[in-house]
């Protein structure tokens, strides 16, 4: 446990591994190369804030999840300028954000890379300017609370983005395909495989390229 009211610094050159993390106040600054090792959480209480300058991998199953705003404290808080990539085998996803009541808040200005199998993102995350989500065709991007991309973040490269919540488009998106419970936003959104969407709140456009599928 870091209880703050202090931060913690991990230094450039310096590792740390989360099995069962717990930053109940104050700061955690990684600057150095961290690892979500398998199954492990890494939470962050109300008030608390987690801070990626370095390089992030996620194992299978580990998970990074907040807690709740309870007042005068704000939601727990995750910012990435660094790296993070998720690393899960098959059945076993990484996740930000998606355990217990999908709290967390991410504000991402650096790179996320799905280099295996599934990374669910819960919560409130914002993927701002200069915010990149990339990985192979065969990888999947798990939206199962509020993602927002802004202008000048991208997401490409995953084959399938799924999930129950809701990806706010503010710029445009071209993805096989989407397979989400909502879609909304002033952005367009082209699909070249297969939609499957239950809404489309608009008041983007969003086109099914000729040979791609709708349902």
């Amino acid at each position: 446990d870091l209880e703050g009211p202090g931060t913690t610094t991990v230094n450039a050159g310096a590792t740390f591994e989360a099995n069962s993390l717990d930053i109940g106040g104050g700061s955690l600054v990684n600057k150095g190369t961290g690892t979500a090792e398998a199954n492990a959480s890494l939470s962050v209480e109300a008030g608390a804030s987690f801070t990626n300058q370095g390089a992030l991998t996620l194992d299978s199953s580990s998970s990074i999840y907040g807690a709740c705003a309870n007042s005068p404290s704000p939601a727990g808080t995750m910012t990435n300028t660094g790296s993070i990539t998720s690393a899960a085998t098959p059945g076993f996803p990484a996740s930000i954000g998606t355990v217990y009541n999908n709290c967390l808040v991410l504000n991402d200005t650096g790179s996320i890379n799905i280099a295996s199998n599934e990374l669910d993102l819960g919560g409130v995350t914002n993927l701002n300017s200069g915010a990149t989500i990339t990985g192979p065709s065969s990888t999947v991007l798990g939206i199962d609370g509020t993602t927002t991309l802004n202008p000048g973040a991208s997401i490409s490269g995953p084959g399938t983005i799924n999930g129950y919540g809701n990806l706010v488009l503010n710029t445009n998106l071209s993805v096989p395909t989407m397979h989400t419970s909502e879609v909304s936003g002033p952005g367009t959104l082209t699909v070249t495989t297969d939609l499957d969407s239950s809404d489309l709140e608009g008041p983007g456009t969003t086109t099914v390229n000729a040979g791609a599928t709708f349902e």
